[in-house]
């Protein structure tokens, strides 16, 4: 199926705990648990190797998602390019916005 054809939620952000990116995870393991389970969820965004926290949260991302068992429903896409960022954008159904602490406006 391509993204265009399935239900796709979008997380879009840094790498970054402040990010609260689990709030995604959390919330398509709510919707599975509902009974919805033709959803995808890609969490995608900035992410260096050399930045510590950004490895270290993107391992506890992933570790969540196996506790959840949502391993086949969830993808991560760090260090994307503005291309695919742009292609995420236009086929999400729905853009989740995770940060508790920005306004909407300082979207990557």
């Amino acid at each position: 199926e391509s993204l265009a054809e399935t239900r796709t939620l979008v997380s879009l952000n840094r790498f970054e705990r402040k990010k609260n990116v689990e709030l995604a995870i959390r919330t398509m393991s709510a919707l599975r648990a509902q009974g919805t389970t033709d959803l995808r969820l890609i969490i995608a965004g900035g992410w260096y190797h050399k930045v510590a926290e950004n490895v270290e949260y993107l391992e506890e991302l992933k570790q969540l998602v196996v506790a959840e068992g949502l391993q086949l429903v969830v993808w991560f896409m760090p260090s994307i390019s503005t291309e695919v960022k742009q292609l995420l954008l236009q086929t999400a159904r729905v853009f989740l916005y995770t940060p508790p602490s920005e306004h909407f406006g300082i979207v990557p």
